[in-house]
């Protein structure tokens, strides 16, 4: 786990331009790789499916149908992400990792039923129109979306950064793979394909975890003490992921802003291409909070609660909390500048990019709302880390379920003001939810001895 951290502590120590931009690149193919990874090789197969001469809408209700897996995926799979993490910390601290393969296999055994039930469900009541094997492949790559996101999320937690980004780069291009030799069968070969590939992704991320924690019981329930030891975070995950996507599906539904493509799969043609697009945007700041958190706040970290564990005296913990708080503040402030800069130039070069991508320029205001809207929710997604770090679970909570509620109200409101308005429901909601997360963190951190030697939940 210190050897991200050692890496970029290394690169900067170079004190050159080429030392700090490889560990920005490092840090930015680290945080988001991943997801670049996955939405560049669908674009690409895309592409080719369009210029395969595909008849009619395939390529695009392929893409719709990708983008409401993991959607859907993503919320169902929320409920044991945040708890299956937690447990693994809490085993690794305790020098017990030889139980975390047991959890893991456990945990994915309750999210492969709850996955189950749920697109069984869906597809019963909802695809009866649709050929019976868009059906099943639907149905193993949502099971299979749920399981690569838990697997994800773990990894992620444990710091495996490097492993998840070559796991994905490697689970991708075998989609592709997959994908194009099976394009002349249409939509059914296509997800056929995507099907295939997802299950390659989720065994070499399963893979890589169980080599490092295998040992120990093949399947344990152990979950199950940690969800009820935490419940918040059971809340929390699940809320979480639907507080994000609830915007995109308030479009999808509403007959007046969307199109029916592929079985009940919808889109909105003039709210998502601006949107998936605008999120580009946010990879320079994920870059900056991830050094910032491997070196600066890392360090200062360890170091406080060293000095609380170690007994040290109380001026010398209050002056390792302070120097936490500065490396919080700066890398608050360093993200924040260089998300200016990145929105700014958007704004100014949008018209351009656009024509390049051979886009129309009615998506332009709500790409520029999308654009702020993405930065926001880098923003507030990292001080939520911040407090999920510091344990404040039931202060996430309510700043989640208030980022829920106000997305909904705020979209809602924007569908009713028509076109010109799109996006700013999203990006208003997190503006709000952000002012109320900044003083609730302040005053965390200010009150950070009391909080540890009290020990209070919640």
């Amino acid at each position: 786990m210190a050897g991200i951290g050692f890496e970029f502590r290394r690169l900067l120590r170079k004190n050159t331009f080429s030392g700090m931009l490889g560990a920005y690149f490092y840090a930015g193919m680290i945080s988001s790789g991943p997801w670049v990874v996955s939405i560049l090789a669908m674009l690409m197969v895309h592409v080719l499916a369009v210029l395969s001469g595909l008849p009619g809408n395939t390529p695009a209700a392929f893409m719709v149908t990708v983008t409401n897996l993991i959607a859907h995926s993503l919320i169902v799979s929320g409920l044991l992400q945040l708890v299956l993490t937690r447990y693994a910390s809490d085993q690794l601290a305790e020098n017990h990792e030889e139980k975390i393969g047991g959890a893991l296999t456990g945990a994915m055994l309750i999210s492969g039923l709850l996955a189950a039930a749920y697109a069984g469900t869906m597809i019963m009541l909802f695809f009866k129109d649709t050929t019976l094997t868009y059906r099943i492949t639907v149905f193993a790559s949502f099971v299979t979306l749920c399981e690569i996101w838990l697997l994800s999320v773990l990894l992620t937690g444990l710091k495996r950064y490097g492993y998840v980004v070559i796991s994905y780069i490697a689970g991708y291009g075998l989609t592709a793979a997959c994908v194009l030799p099976l394009e002349g069968s249409g939509l059914d070969g296509l997800m056929a394909g995507f099907a295939a590939g997802q299950g390659v992704l989720m065994t070499l991320l399963l893979g890589g975890l169980l080599r490092h924690y295998g040992a120990g019981k093949f399947v344990s329930l152990d979950v199950f003490r940690a969800a009820r030891s935490y419940p918040q975070l059971i809340y929390s995950g699940l809320l979480y992921n639907l507080a994000i996507w609830i915007d995109k599906l308030m479009f999808w539904l509403n007959p007046a802003t969307s199109q029916a493509v592929a079985g009940p799969f919808r889109t909105s043609p003039l709210y998502d291409p601006p949107l998936f697009l605008a999120y580009l945007a946010i990879l320079p700041g994920m870059a900056v909070y991830v050094v910032e958190v491997e070196t600066d706040f890392s360090e200062a970290y360890d170091a406080f609660f060293s000095a609380v564990r170690d007994g040290k005296t109380l001026a010398e913990i209050s002056e390792a909390r302070e120097d936490m708080e500065s490396a919080i503040k700066r890398g608050l402030s360093n993200m924040a500048q260089v998300q200016t800069v990145t929105v700014a130039g958007l704004m100014l070069f949008s018209p351009h990019i656009f024509k390049l991508l051979g886009l129309s320029t009615v998506f332009l205001p709500t790409f520029l709302a999308d654009s702020i809207g993405a930065s926001l929710q880098l923003f507030f997604m990292v001080l939520l880390n911040y407090l999920f770090y510091l344990d404040r679970r039931a202060e996430t909570a309510g700043l989640i379920t208030g980022f829920l509620v106000l997305n909904v109200v705020f979209t809602a409101l924007t569908q009713w003001l028509g076109p010109d308005y799109y996006g700013y429901g999203f990006a208003a909601a997190l503006f709000v939810c952000s002012l109320a997360a900044l003083p609730m963190l302040s005053r965390v951190v200010e009150n950070l001895e009391y909080y540890t030697f009290m020990h209070q939940e919640g």
